[in-house]
C-alpha cells in the first residue's frame, strides 16, 4: 500500500474572489473623465514644483542673458546666514500664521454656532456670514485696497491719515485684518 502525499496548491486556498471587472467602456469613460484633471494637475502643480526645486540649486535669473549655472547649496546658505530679508520675511510669515490661524478658527467656530441658533434675525446673519464665501476674492481684495488707501474708508472712519498697505509698520496688521475677514 503506498501513500501519496499531495501538496496543496497555494493558489487554491480560500481566497476571496476579486469582484468582477468593470466593463471596458466604463473604464475608458473613467479614463477620459480623469485625464483633463490629471493633465492640468501635472502641468500647473507638479511641473512647477519640480522646476522650482531644480532651479533652487542654480543661479538662474529672470531675463538674464547668461545660462544658469549649478551652484549647489550656496544660495540656501547665503539666505540662512547673510540675508536679513529672508529672516524678516520668515518673521512676518510666523506672525501672520500665529495670529490668523487661531483667530480664524475661534471666530469661525463662534460664528458657526451662532448660525445654527434659533434667534431673531438669524436669516440676515446667515446672509452676512456666507457673503465672503460667494464673493469673488478679486472683488474682496479690491474693496480692501480701496478701504486702506490714504483717502479710504478706514482713515475716514477713524480720522487717520495712513497709507495702510505702504507703511511697513501697518502693512502686516492690515493684511492680517483682511485675511481674518
Amino acid at each position: 500500500m503506498s501513500t501519496t502525499v499531495t501538496k496543496a496548491n497555494p493558489r487554491s486556498r480560500n481566497v476571496p474572489k476579486r469582484p468582477e471587472s468593470v466593463d471596458a467602456p466604463e473604464e475608458r469613460a473613467a479614463f477620459w473623465f480623469l485625464a483633463p484633471a490629471v493633465i492640468l494637475l501635472l502641468l500647473f502643480l507638479v511641473v512647477p514644483v519640480l522646476m522650482s526645486f531644480g532651479l533652487g540649486f542654480t543661479n538662474a535669473r529672470l531675463g538674464s542673458a547668461y545660462a544658469p549655472e549649478f551652484v549647489g547649496l550656496a544660495q540656501f546658505l547665503r539666505a540662512l546666514t547673510a540675508d536679513p530679508t529672508f529672516w524678516a520675511g520668515l518673521r512676518n510669515i510666523a506672525v501672520f500664521v500665529f495670529v490668523v490661524v487661531p483667530v480664524q478658527g475661534g471666530l469661525g467656530l463662534v460664528l458657526a454656532l451662532l448660525v445654527n441658533q434659533k434667534l431673531r434675525g438669524v436669516t440676515a446673519f446667515r446672509v452676512m456670514f456666507f457673503m465672503p464665501v460667494v464673493t469673488s476674492m478679486v472683488v474682496v481684495a479690491m474693496l480692501w485696497r480701496f478701504m486702506y488707501q490714504q483717502d479710504g474708508l478706514v482713515n475716514a472712519i477713524f480720522g487717520f491719515n495712513v497709507d495702510w498697505l505702504k507703511e511697513p509698520s501697518t502693512a502686516l496688521p492690515a493684511v492680517i485684518v483682511m485675511s481674518i475677514w
